[in-house]
Formats: structure tokens, C-alpha cells, sequence
């Protein structure tokens, strides 16, 4: 087959794929439409502390402490009182400990 082949089966079906075309469309927009919203949200940190000089101890107890921090940071974000804060503001129906494990 050639090119006027193609083009002959093109003028004698353009109607039916044209049809097919936004029927395809209509359907994919309209599935779009009932999906719903999902909201998701990432975050990735870096904690240091700096310490002057070359003072390994101080390092050391700076790096500790920033340790320490990334642990009461992750829990503040899965406390339950975040998560009803979450499900007040953007009008969740769903519990404050789904909410949590998600």
C-alpha cells in the first residue's frame, strides 16, 4: 500500500474517525471529572549544626542535636492534633489517625 491508498480510506471513513476521535476525548475528560482529588505532599530536610573551629566534641554534640530535632520534627508531622488541623482546613472526611498513617 501507498500513500494514495491510505488517503483514499481516509476520505471514505474521516466522519467515522472523527467521531471515534472525540468520543475518545469526551470519555477521557469525563474520567478525569470523577477521579478524586488526591493531595500528597513531600518534604526532605537537611538539620546541621555548625560548631567554629575544629573542635571534634562540639561537632560531634551539634550533630547530636540535630539528630534529636529530625525525631521531634517527624513526630510533630504525625501528631494527631496536626492531622485534625489538616482535616478542619481542607474539609477531609476522613479521621484524624487515617489521616496520620497515610
Amino acid at each position: 500500500m501507498d500513500l494514495r491508498h491510505y488517503l483514499r480510506i481516509f476520505r471514505a471513513h474521516w466522519l467515522g474517525m472523527l467521531i471515534l476521535v472525540v468520543s475518545a476525548l469526551a470519555v477521557a475528560f469525563g474520567w478525569t471529572l470523577l477521579q478524586p482529588k488526591i493531595y500528597a505532599a513531600d518534604t526532605t530536610a537537611i538539620v546541621q549544626a555548625t560548631a567554629s573551629g575544629d573542635d571534634l566534641g562540639a561537632k560531634t554534640l551539634g550533630n547530636q542535636l540535630a539528630n534529636s530535632r529530625v525525631k521531634t520534627f517527624v513526630n510533630l508531622g504525625t501528631s494527631r492534633s496536626v492531622a485534625e488541623r489538616v482535616i478542619e482546613e481542607l474539609g477531609l472526611d476522613t479521621s484524624p489517625s487515617g489521616w496520620s498513617r497515610r
